[in-house]
């Protein structure tokens, strides 16, 4: 009588390595800046209850501030990497904050997110949220800027060529152009519909199919910025997940 063939083994989980001389130092240091940045007090982004393709689309919009113009999901991980990681996250905040110059496009896109912002009914519910919106982002920079010197000991501490390379990743995240966040030159061109996806999935969530996404994205930022169907469905949609339980007929069709 045969014998029953063996479950097959679960994939392990894929695993990012910290590449350094003297691991732990640096481990200790990561560990205390994430702890230190998670240290908010509200969803910024409104996330609570939304799709797993709108928690994806806004993971896409985050490589704005990685090195490598990507999302580092396994691999090694070096001194140089996360030295461009904070220096990028530092220089992004001063782009925030006004020490470096927005360019023309990204300033007429704060523009009118201040402008949709001001015309939203003022109720105590908002001007509080707003209040912890606030407070987190500084606590976040707060974090960052404390890191830097406290990862800098670690790389020390690991050896001098990981507190080269660290300072090497650091100089050049740092050196943050603004042109470089402009919308449709940040890594792809589809940025800023992930970012669009992921800020108002609500409203999106209750479209019947990826096709009526699609038209309601078309009708909101334009055609011309979004493209046709079929690359929406095929780089887009897919890549973040976007599905829908119910069937009927798109519109538009």
């Amino acid at each position: 009588m045969p014998k029953p063939s063996a479950k097959p083994k679960a994939a392990k989980p894929k695993k990012i390595k910290l590449v350094a001389k003297n691991v732990r130092p640096l481990k200790a240091a990561i560990d205390a800046w994430v702890q230190a940045s998670e240290k908010t007090d509200c969803d910024a982004l409104n996330l609570e209850g939304a799709p797993v393709w709108a928690e994806n689309a806004l993971a896409e919009m985050t490589k704005v501030v990685l090195p490598g113009k990507r999302l580092p999901t396994q691999g090694e991980c070096d001194a140089e990497f996360i030295g461009e990681l904070i220096g990028r996250q530092n220089a992004f905040a001063k782009l925030l904050g006004g020490e470096i110059p927005m360019s023309a496009e990204m300033q007429a896109d704060l523009e009118n997110l201040i402008k949709r912002d001001e015309a939203q009914p003022k109720t105590p519910k908002i001007a509080a949220r707003k209040k912890l919106l606030a407070k987190d982002f500084l606590n976040m920079i707060d974090a960052n800027d404390q890191a830097i010197p406290t990862l800098m000991a670690a790389m020390l501490a690991s050896s001098h060529e990981d507190a080269l390379k660290f300072q090497k990743g650091l100089l050049r995240g740092m050196n943050l152009v603004a042109e470089e966040l402009d919308a449709g030159k940040i890594f792809q061109r589809h940025t800023k519909i992930f970012w669009v996806l992921g800020t108002q999935w609500r409203l999106f969530s209750e479209c019947r199919s990826v096709a009526d996404v699609y038209y309601d994205l078309c009708e909101k930022i334009g055609f011309k910025e979004v493209g046709s169907l079929k690359t929406f469905e095929e780089r887009i949609a897919r890549k973040i997940g976007m599905k829908f339980r119910g069937r009927g007929r798109p519109k538009g069709t």
